[in-house]
């Protein structure tokens, strides 16, 4: 057997099968052939710097800029261009992934589901940063109940508040409802980037480590 000379790589498990099958044109002359599996790894202790290199390093990066979204304002366009840039680089590494592994595979590499989930995650991020946009944009007021969860303490430990007082006849009601819809559009923020930070965390330790 040919040795490798990459030696990042090391053979982990090597398994045989025997077959035998009888074709009907032959009944009498059984064929028979064996099938061979060979399970290889990465050797990533001794190339600690290529490794975060090449792979820590891009992954990091994608998952934190992607979570960078949440933490722009929901009326500022920047939101949706940071996640569609952030979908044009895992698209790309996985097209770079895709022309460097063979075709047909029994099995997907542990890499290639995690930027496959991290795809998604950067789609749901950009579809949740239009609907947060055209919530702070549209005049349409706040149904009754997301008023109440507004005016919640839940609201107020997220250190958020409503500029101005509903009772106060100097304060413009548009203005209000503005801020009503912005600490809505905030707090959904919050809520889906400690979401989307635990579901990267374990899809890294899932596929990564």
């Amino acid at each position: 057997m040919a040795v490798s000379p990459y030696p990042e790589w090391q053979i982990l498990r090597i398994s045989s099968e025997k077959f035998t099958r009888i074709y009907p044109c032959c009944p009498d002359d059984p064929y028979e052939h064996v099938e061979y599996n060979v399970t290889i790894g990465r050797e990533i202790r001794e190339h600690g710097t290529a490794t975060f290199a090449l792979i820590i390093l891009p992954v990091l990066s994608t998952a934190l800029l992607n979570l960078l979204v949440f933490c722009i304002p929901p009326d500022d366009k920047s939101k949706l261009i940071t996640s569609l840039f952030n979908g044009l680089i895992v698209v790309s590494i996985l097209l770079v992934i895709y022309s460097k592994i063979p075709l047909i595979l029994s099995s997907v590499p542990f890499i290639v589901l995690y930027y496959a989930y991290s795809l998604g995650l950067t789609v749901l991020a950009a579809v949740i940063s239009v609907a947060l946009n055209n919530l702070t944009t549209t005049p349409k007021p706040l149904p009754k109940p997301i008023n109440v969860f507004v005016q919640s303490r839940f609201v107020e430990m997220l250190q958020m508040e409503i500029k101005g007082s509903t009772h106060d006849d100097q304060t413009d009601s548009k203005t209000v409802e503005f801020n009503r819809r912005r600490i809505f559009a905030n707090v959904i923020d919050k809520i889906c980037f400690a979401l989307f930070s635990c579901i990267y965390i374990f899809l890294i330790f899932r596929f990564i480590f």
